[in-house]
């Protein structure tokens, strides 16, 4: 990754008390540009600590065939109840901002999951996580804005060792047959936010999880957003995407409690 691309969709999320129009306007900049950015200081170490506590003991070690994306790597729906329920990990107040300008200020929840790699697990195939909305005209696809974008946010520090996500930036907007041959790596991007760090990266953008050579668990939390006519149709044919209970979503925000209408 080099220094000009790292500072290119890097970004800190400002303090609240700060104006943070020149925050948004950068992040989205950098967004519709690359097709994915980095924002840092955004989850606190005790949320963190929480989540990934309460990940492990409820979800550490799960090994399930139907829930399989990859090798060696398991796709689990959290279900969203404390820690998990916290709006500061499911709707931090630095990045949606940023996802209410890039899809619209009615944008939904449509999964809220977390994937995790064990130990060992190879390098993932370069993949869109979606199918294009027209699979007849991909450039009609990649010419529109945003529809899906996902949230990650690691629960453990990610470096070479642990693995990363590998991205192709700007491959969101251009066709490069990708289907039939394999993607430079040359031109790949490895995503490191610090912790309590996030990235976002839209739904068209080629993408992939590097290995993972420690002997530890690498779990990523995956939120995705987008507009309410969308949804997944190809990710969860044995889990639903969303789980909350009436008692939890209605003990949420007021104003939150939109963006979880497609539990409903």
């Amino acid at each position: 990754m080099t220094e000009s691309m790292t500072s290119a969709v890097t970004f800190v999320a400002p303090d609240p008390a700060i104006d943070s129009g020149v925050f948004v306007d950068s992040c989205c900049e950098a967004f519709t540009t690359y097709g994915a950015v980095v924002i840092n200081n955004v989850i606190s170490p005790d949320h963190l600590d929480d989540a990934r506590r309460a990940y492990l003991e409820e979800y550490g070690s799960l090994i399930d065939a139907s829930r399989e994306v990859g090798d060696k790597r398991t796709m689990v729906a959290l279900e969203v109840k404390p820690p998990f329920n916290n709006p500061a990990l499911f709707a931090p107040a630095a990045v949606m901002p940023v996802l209410r300008r890039l899809l619209g200020g009615n944008c939904i929840l449509d999964a809220y999951v977390a994937v995790t790699s064990r130990p060992d697990s190879a390098d993932q195939h370069v993949h869109v996580d979606f199918p294009f909305l027209f699979d007849e005209d991909e450039r009609l696809s990649q010419s529109l804005p945003p529809y899906a974008i996902t949230l990650a946010i690691p629960l453990v520090p990610l470096d070479a060792m642990t693995g990363v996500t590998r991205i192709w930036p700007g491959t969101h907007r251009h066709q490069i047959n990708w289907k039939n041959t394999q993607p430079d790596l040359m031109d790949s991007v490895s995503v490191l936010p610090e912790p309590g760090g996030c990235y976002l990266f839209d739904a068209r953008l080629l993408h992939g999880g590097t290995a993972n050579y420690t002997r530890s668990e690498r779990p990523i939390i995956y939120l995705v957003y987008c507009r309410p006519w969308w949804r997944d149709s190809t990710n969860f044919y044995h889990q639903k995407p969303l789980i909350i209970s009436p008692e939890v979503l209605k003990a949420l925000p007021p104003e939150l409690q939109p963006m979880f209408c497609f539990a409903t």
